[in-house]
Order: C-alpha cells, then sequence, then structure tokens
C-alpha cells in the first residue's frame, strides 16, 4: 500500500521540492512506486523548482557562476581558459535549459550539500574528535560512519539552516571547489598565479567567501581525509565525551582515564593518524584538500567498497605526490593578503555567539593586525604552532558559519589561546615524549593492552613490515564527482601526478 499515491499531483511536487537533495529523493522514490512516477514525469520542473530554491539568496549570481565553472572546467585546457578568459564574469545557463544541465546541477549541488551536512554535524556535535573519525555517507546521507559503526550524532541537516547559512555555506563550499579546479595543482606552477589583489578581483569582491571561510572548508576536508586515514588503521574510537543520564547530570565515559590527550581531545589532528598510518606521508594532509573533492569522493567510494584493502590505499598514498612546486592557492592568498603575524578570524571577542571568556593576562594585546605577541620564553615558532591549534579548533567548529549557538552544546567554550597554551605546558610537564604518548592513545591495540584484552605490546607490533602490495588492477580512471556513476577505483598515477 502506497499511502502517497492519494495525494494530489501539486503535493506531492512539493515533497519532492522540500526534499531537495538526491540523496532523501532517492529513498522516497524507492519506498513509493507513486512518487517515483510522479518525479519522473515532471523531473524537469521539479529540478528547476529545487534549483530556484537553493539559489534563493543568491542575488548576484554567485553561486550559479560557481558550480558552472566547476562543470565547465575539466582540464588543463578548460581551466586555463577559465583564468586567461575571465570566464567566471561571462559563464551563463543556456536558455532554455536542457533536462541533462538541471541533473547536472542537482547532482552537483546535493553532493555538496552532503558534505556541508556532514561538516555542520561534526562541529557541533559534544564531542568532535570522535565524530571527526567519521567518513560521510554519500550515498543516503544518513550521517558519518567509524568501520560500519554509525556514530550517534544528531544530525544537522541543511533544510535546518536559515537562508543566511544556507547562503554561507554554499558559497564556501563551492568557490573552494572552484579553485581547486580551475588551480589544480598539477595544472599550475605557484610561480604562475596571479597577484592575491588580482586573483580575488576575478571572482567577484562582493559577496564572495573570506578567507576565513575558504580556510574552514579547507580544513574540513583535511579531516576528511584524516578519517580516512584513521580507516585503514587500527585506530581507536573514542568513547562519546559525556552523557547525560535520567538525573540531567553528565557521567564520564568509562575510557576517559586513558582517552585522547590534548591537542586530539580538542581536535582531530588528520597529520597525526597520517604519520600513524605512515611516516613516508608525512604533510600530505594539507595537499590533498587542494585537488578538490573528485580526488576525495573516488578514494572515499574505494575504502567503502573495499574496506579490507587498507594496505591497497595505504600504497597509493604512500606514491602519489602532491607538492613539486604546485599550485595552493589557499596558502598564495593567505601568505600574501594576511600578514605573517596576523591571526586569520577577526577577534573572537568582538560580536560573536561563541564568544570565549575574556582573555586573563595572556599573549592576548588587542586587536588589528598585531593582537597577538610573543611572551616570556615562548619562541616564535612555538606561539604559531598555538596560534595556528586554536585556528584549526575553530575552524573544525565551524565558527562564523551559523548565526548562533543552537545547534552547539551547551556550555562548551572555544579555548582562548592561554588556555592552549596551558594545556600544552601541561602535557609536556606530563609526559617524556607527549607525541608518542599521544599516538598510543590514538590506538585500538593500546586500548586492548591497556585493559588486558591482549598481552602484545603494542610498540612491538609490525604486522606491515614485508607486505607487498600491487596497485594494478584497483587503479582506473579518474571520475568527477557530480557525474551520474562517481569512481570507485583509485585514480591514476603517473610521472607523480594524479591524472585525470
Amino acid at each position: 500500500m502506497d499511502p502517497l499515491k492519494a495525494l494530489p499531483s501539486l503535493i506531492q511536487t512539493k515533497i519532492l521540492v522540500h526534499l531537495e537533495t538526491e540523496s532523501s529523493i532517492t529513498q522516497l522514490i524507492q519506498a513509493s512506486p507513486s512518487m517515483l512516477g510522479h518525479f519522473l514525469t515532471y523531473k524537469k520542473s521539479i529540478l528547476q523548482s529545487i534549483l530556484n530554491r537553493l539559489l534563493e539568496g543568491d542575488a548576484l549570481g554567485h553561486l550559479l557562476r560557481d558550480a558552472l565553472g566547476i562543470i565547465y572546467v575539466s582540464d588543463i585546457a578548460t581551466a586555463k581558459a577559465y583564468h586567461h578568459g575571465n570566464l567566471w564574469q561571462t559563464r551563463r545557463l543556456p536558455d532554455p535549459i536542457s533536462l541533462s544541465d538541471l541533473q547536472t546541477l542537482f547532482r552537483l549541488f546535493s553532493r555538496v550539500i552532503a558534505m556541508i551536512e556532514d561538516y555542520a554535524t561534526k562541529a557541533t556535535s559534544i564531542y568532535p574528535p570522535r565524530d571527526y573519525l567519521g567518513l560521510p555517507d554519500l550515498v543516503l546521507s544518513n550521517g558519518a560512519e567509524f568501520k560500519g559503526q554509525q556514530l550517534s550524532t544528531k544530525k544537522v541537516r541543511f533544510s535546518f539552516l536559515s537562508p543566511a547559512e544556507r547562503y554561507r555555506f554554499l558559497r564556501a563550499f563551492l568557490r573552494h571547489e572552484l579553485f581547486c579546479r580551475v588551480y589544480h595543482p598539477k595544472y599550475w606552477h605557484l610561480t604562475e598565479l596571479d597577484d592575491p589583489e588580482d586573483l580575488w578581483a576575478r571572482y567577484g569582491t562582493s559577496e564572495s567567501p573570506s578567507l576565513n571561510d575558504l580556510s574552514s572548508v579547507h580544513e574540513y576536508y583535511k579531516s576528511v581525509y584524516g578519517a580516512l586515514f584513521a580507516h585503514l588503521q587500527d585506530s581507536w574510537l573514542p568513547d562519546e565525551h559525556a552523557k547525560v543520564n535520567d538525573g540531567g547530570n553528565r557521567v564520564k565515559p568509562k575510557s576517559q582515564d586513558h582517552g585522547l590527550l590534548f591537542p586530539d581531545n580538542m581536535f582531530f589532528d588528520a597529520g597525526g593518524y597520517l604519520e600513524d598510518l605512515s611516516y613516508h606521508c608525512a604533510g600530505k594532509q594539507g595537499d590533498l584538500p587542494f585537488f578538490g573533492l573528485d580526488l576525495l569522493v573516488q578514494l572515499i567510494r574505494f575504502q567503502k567498497r573495499n574496506p579490507d584493502k587498507g594496505k591497497v590505499l595505504s600504497k597509493w598514498l604512500e606514491q602519489v605526490s602532491t607538492r613539486n612546486n604546485a599550485s595552493s592557492w589557499l596558502r598564495h592568498l593567505q601568505d600574501t593578503v594576511i600578514p605573517d603575524q596576523a591571526y586569520p578570524f577577526p577577534d573572537p571577542t568582538e560580536g560573536h555567539p561563541m564568544t570565549p571568556p575574556p582573555r586573563r593576562n595572556t599573549v592576548y594585546r588587542g586587536g588589528g593586525a598585531n593582537q597577538y605577541q610573543q611572551r616570556g620564553s615562548l619562541s616564535r615558532r612555538e606561539w604559531r604552532r598555538l596560534r595556528n591549534l586554536q585556528q584549526g579548533i575553530l575552524e573544525q567548529r565551524a565558527w562564523g558559519f551559523f548565526e548562533n549557538t543552537r545547534f552547539y552544546p551547551a556550555g562548551r567554550d572555544v579555548p582562548t589561546l592561554n588556555d592552549i597554551y596551558q594545556l600544552d605546558k601541561q602535557q609536556a610537564e606530563r609526559f617524556l615524549a607527549p607525541k608518542l604518548e599521544r599516538r598510543r592513545r590514538r590506538s585500538q591495540k593500546w586500548h586492548d593492552y591497556k585493559v588486558g584484552k591482549s598481552l602484545d605490546s603494542p610498540d612491538e607490533l609490525n604486522d606491515d613490515e614485508g607486505t607487498r602490495v600491487s596497485l594494478k588492477k584497483h587503479l582506473g580512471p579518474s571520475k568527477r564527482f557530480f557525474d551520474t556513476s562517481p569512481g570507485t577505483k583509485l585514480p591514476l598515477i603517473k610521472a607523480e601526478r594524479i591524472l585525470q
């Protein structure tokens, strides 16, 4: 019995338009034959209405231009043409628009929204370091999973967001993807890029996402790669940070005494999980997001399709080159537009709902580019490390994207720079080798050894030594993330670059 069959045609259309995304509509039409028939009959008008709904706040057409640019740029020739021909200013939807064009735009927006929902959910969870371990569900968008286990997070749906929040997220995610496609690492040498001011001006200054927003999207993609790295090894999934019992009191997790250490208990360190996986891959977590969603989606799909092929994907990560003086457009903009000593966020104490508590005798000295200064014996290198850690925490909390704190757990504060300094100092005083101890706490083998489930010392295990892995049968062409059938094989590698 199909209860939706009796609904008037107009109501069926409104339901489909309200669902907005590919995953939601797919689940509905699989369950309801009448909705499937209605969708197939009126597909073009339904997709057009969905697109209009998603672009409601796009008065200047920036979102649509970015989306059209993402679709247009498919190789080095179109990337160069897009840049040198200033095509961002001139790209328009065909009139009349075809069903094929609508379907492509619908898939693109739907799959970007799936990433936005994953980011918003993780950023507002009660314990982000746990939830950031999950890989997003790219098919049904039902929430992140860690090695087949659904993480118990309260999902933030795109439909829950205000119009301003929806626009802010789409603006940042689409622009990040457009820049990754046009300034792809294999297309450009760093010295070929324009001056940052000129580069920024090519894509409109009014209503453009800030560098803070783009940096936050980049940090989110780093964290997804970090989750991928964690799936390829014996990473430990921590308990939920705290649960509330029937009396309204927070209950301490059983594992907290041996849980993650600072900063892993505040910040999901993709680089740490990558180093745990292989020292040959060190540093790649910051470079891989510049290859855009095509690569990330294809790697996630490969991992979910082949959960037993972790060593294959690890080998691929070791072999792929991400540098070679390639274009890193975000760093190029940050290093030049933002003074070296400036904190790349507005002062958190000025008019934002996630305002930290007042700083007490800290290295904070006021606003402006020099708001943080060295103090005491803290070296400039250490100061920058702590500042960057605070920036990463803010970015993983999606600081600045939401209008208020309604999605965040009550009582959660953003750590001040002084808080981070004190925690870092305590860590150094507590352990002779803090980095080694952090690595142990991230390992399931270490936790099994600690509670007596295993008698083998995790420091002596070396399961992967001497293992030979062939990539040949697992390689395939690179596919675009919004293609009808995204790729499920690893992208081909040649001449130390990823090939299309």
